[in-house]
């Protein structure tokens, strides 16, 4: 049903539909009220596309995470900008694209997901997680960066991005681990992306980085490793095996507080206690964090500050044309005392 064939049935022009469903004057109350009700009735769904092209604004934002939102963090983030974006008027549009997948496939997906946002006249774009070299790859096959805001962004970006001071927040968990005299230190949850990544603000970036500059040992054997974006029973097992073996380490950095819980488990099952054998801090202060028995040291962003800024940021952007802007959301240390001092 399009908005002529509504104007047939009443014997009107299209712009009297039109002003009658969006409310707008010039149109008897009791014959706009009869055209909304016909349209309902009839199942009439207005054309986006096309008020895009005759007024040049979709109020559509497009939103491409780039990782699953199975962490609380991501899945939070989205609500949360849905709803703020959504108070301003604009509709969220969203693709999740599938980040354990091979490396040509994952960037192919990622210029679709831009190239369909841009199809359907999108205001803005944001795009994450992000680093310097994947926006950078972009750049050279997709021209509409000037509608990009990268978020969770990992480096200073040349387009207007957000992100959290992840190497600040790594050097505040491992500075607490070494002030309490832990010299050796395990990784649980590492990555794909991290691992790959050449940026030198991923979390295993400066967890690397920190370990060197202290003159202190990287084992394999303490990285805990992962193919999946959850916890899952062979990175349980992978931990008991560290665990009970002679040399472990005194205490795990955890990629994520989902990774901190299933290290409480694996310390647990083998028969030990946290803190008093075996130290853990996490990273995001999700409610896991307190909701663990026992509760575990954490890295907290405030989130919603951080949404605030990416709305803010996405609205100047559309409205004002804003050039590069950035900014990068201050960690704290939480202490729930799951590190002991040795």
């Amino acid at each position: 049903m399009r908005v002529i064939d509504i104007a047939k049935h009443f014997q009107v022009t299209p712009g009297t539909v039109s002003n009658a469903l969006n409310f707008r004057n010039g149109v008897n109350e009791k014959l706009a009220e009869e055209i909304r009700r016909y349209a309902q009735q009839v199942g009439y769904m207005p054309n986006r596309l096309a008020r895009a092209l005759l007024s040049g604004s979709s109020n559509v934002i497009g939103l491409c995470l780039c990782e699953a939102p199975s962490s609380p963090w991501f899945g939070e983030l989205l609500c949360q900008l849905q709803n703020k974006l959504s108070e301003h008027g604009f509709y969220v549009n969203t693709i999740v694209l599938d980040a354990m997948t091979n490396e040509k496939d994952f960037f192919r997906k990622k210029l679709w997901a831009l190239n369909f946002f841009s199809q359907i006249k999108a205001d803005a774009i944001l795009f994450g997680p992000c680093d310097f070299q994947t926006i950078r790859e972009l750049q050279t096959q997709y021209p509409g960066t000037d509608k990009l805001i990268g978020f969770d962004a990992l480096d200073e970006l040349d387009i207007c991005h957000c992100g959290l001071k992840i190497k600040q927040g790594m050097q505040l968990a491992l500075e607490h681990l070494f002030q309490n005299g832990h010299r050796k230190i395990g990784y649980v949850g590492l990555n794909r992306f991290d691992a790959e990544s050449l940026s030198p603000n991923t979390r295993y970036a400066v967890y690397q980085q920190e370990l060197k500059r202290r003159e202190l040992p990287l084992k394999p054997d303490w990285i805990i490793k992962t193919n999946r974006l959850i916890p899952s029973d062979e990175m349980l097992q992978d931990l008991k095996r560290c665990l009970n073996a002679p040399d472990k380490p005194t205490a795990f950095f955890c990629h994520s507080d989902n990774y901190a819980a299933i290290t409480v488990k694996a310390i647990q099952e083998c028969g030990l206690d946290m803190p008093a054998d075996i130290s853990v801090i996490g990273f995001d202060n999700q409610p896991i964090s307190w909701l663990s028995c026992p509760g575990f040291s954490t890295i907290r962003f405030d989130q919603q500050n951080y949404v605030e800024k990416i709305v803010e940021m996405t609205l100047s952007s559309i409205k004002e044309k804003t050039e590069f802007r950035s900014y990068f959301e201050t960690p704290v240390l939480v202490n729930r005392g799951s590190v002991r001092k040795i």
